[in-house]
């Protein structure tokens, strides 16, 4: 029987999410989620690992509690480790203690992890504390509705009467409710109110304004759940602390290949930078590679995706790595040799510069005219090392992964980026090709365009955008410097 980690999400920015955390998504072998949890922390996990999705929405629950604790017991027995990873902190309206008062009559050991809540990370990323000396000595914090999806038995007497925040989650339905019992209850209308969605994401949005208009304004505005209610004097706080949050960082879009945070964003938030990532892209790898039985005398890789590739597709075979003896590995760069180190190689060679352009040409001093040549790479791709290297040996393609383009939206409020990175040629084109064409290259010239390397600037530079901050060599870590 394994063990049930019971892991508090936070409230929404991965930041926020504990070390521990992290350690157990990392560890995880099962992972059940909610609606809530963040994309970016799904991609923590290990490749392996089965990711159940469990959310609830309004009027809408994937599965039924009694089938989620069930679910949990039976991961328990095929997996030593599962993951429950719930939004906020388990225990705050997260129906933690009934699961972990199940698993553990079911004979399950059970650990749980704290996590951070939206009551105070929400108000806190809004510019409002929940405690003030002489304003508020503390904060009520409950649920707005009730398992019928009325408005729950609040004691709205206390709260009018009393001096602390009142701070009501899942409330946003019922909002002009809640003003309504509290005014009733005595609360003046001039009580001041914060209605915050999304909080502490990149989408944070909120509306202020008092009880007597704040449900007026909530519809006007638009806003939308989740959404956490805030109300009292120390709303009145956030103008001179609403400067202290994340939302006043300069903002980056990241175009990327793959649903997983990449190491870009991890640097570029190191710099205290927003980052948004959207994912125009996204690897496949073939499920069938021709490879002749004699084998090559050079193998040639120009990225991780063809070093995976190529190895899957070796042990389809049934061959290893002792069939590669005598073979010449030539890799372009220092990341790409990581990553066939990795499968216990030392490469052979590794181009001075990460370009097509320096690997093809040093190359041509190292081939012989008989040489056999495999060359690595992803479909529907025409480069310089084909071009430079085919007519000078037996040289062959060998196809073991795609680039797929995949469906992407684009933020709203682009005019609020400063910065946009490129990574690929690929990224440029989805980008340009999605929505007005005339559009994007007017807002890429209005930011600081950023890219990898010649190839993505000269695609850039083939769409109209002439201003590009080139890395000083094609990786991450030098494109990141590329931003002040």
């Amino acid at each position: 029987m394994g063990t049930v980690y019971l892991v508090g999400a936070g409230p929404g920015e991965e930041g926020l999410l504990t070390l521990r955390g992290k350690e157990l998504i990392e560890q995880a072998d099962c992972l059940l989620y909610d609606r809530l949890v963040s994309a970016e922390l799904l991609a923590w996990t290990k490749e392996e690992c089965e990711k159940i999705y469990v959310g609830k929405e309004n009027r809408h629950h994937t599965m039924k509690q009694e089938e989620m604790n069930q679910l949990l017991v039976e991961k328990a027995k095929q997996y030593n480790v599962v993951v429950r990873l719930k939004g906020g902190d388990p225990y705050v309206f997260g129906r933690g203690g009934e699961e972990a008062l199940y698993l553990m009559q079911a004979g399950v050991k059970v650990e749980v992890v704290p996590g951070i809540s939206s009551a105070i990370a929400g108000p806190a990323y809004a510019g409002i504390p929940v405690t003030h000396r002489g304003i508020s000595g503390g904060f009520h914090v409950v649920t707005a509705h009730d398992a019928r999806d009325e408005l729950a038995e609040i004691d709205f007497s206390a709260m009018a009467k009393g001096r602390d925040t009142c701070i009501f989650l899942m409330g946003l339905s019922k909002v002009k409710e809640i003003a309504e019992k509290l005014m009733a209850a005595g609360m003046s209308e001039d009580t001041e109110v914060a209605v915050i969605s999304c909080a502490t994401t990149r989408n944070q949005k909120v509306c202020q304004g008092n009880l007597s208009d704040i449900a007026k304004k909530v519809e006007e505005e638009k806003i939308v759940s989740p959404a956490i209610i805030v109300i009292g004097k120390n709303v009145s706080l956030r103008e001179q602390l609403k400067n202290c949050i994340s939302s006043q960082k300069e903002k980056c879009l990241v175009p990327k290949i793959g649903s997983q945070t990449t190491k870009l964003t991890q640097l570029l938030r190191q710099k205290d930078l927003d980052v948004t990532e959207v994912q125009v892209g996204e690897i496949v790898y073939l499920e069938t590679v021709e490879f002749e039985n004699k084998k090559p005398d050079w193998l040639l890789f120009t990225s991780r995706h063809g070093v995976e590739g190529f190895f899957q597709q070796w042990r389809k075979k049934d061959r290893d790595i002792r069939d590669l003896c005598g073979v010449k590995i030539a890799v372009i760069g220092d990341k790409t040799g990581q990553y066939v180190r990795e499968k216990g190689i030392f490469p052979d060679y590794i181009s001075s510069v990460a370009t097509g352009k320096v690997f093809s040409a040093e190359l041509k001093e190292q081939i012989k005219p008989t040489d056999t040549v495999w060359y690595i790479k992803a479909e529907k791709t025409e480069d310089e090392i084909s071009s430079a290297l085919r007519c000078l040996c037996d040289f062959r393609e060998k196809i073991v992964y795609k680039n797929v383009e995949i469906p992407f939206t684009l933020p709203e409020n682009m005019d609020e980026y400063q910065y946009v990175m490129f990574t690929c040629a690929s990224s440029v084109d989805r980008i340009m090709k999605n929505g007005n064409k005339n559009e994007c290259f007017s807002w890429l010239n209005k930011n600081c365009v950023c890219s990898i390397g010649p190839v993505c600037t000269e695609r850039l530079n083939s769409y109209g955008v002439k201003e590009v901050v080139q890395a000083q060599n094609p990786n991450y870590e030098e494109l990141a410097k590329c931003i002040p």
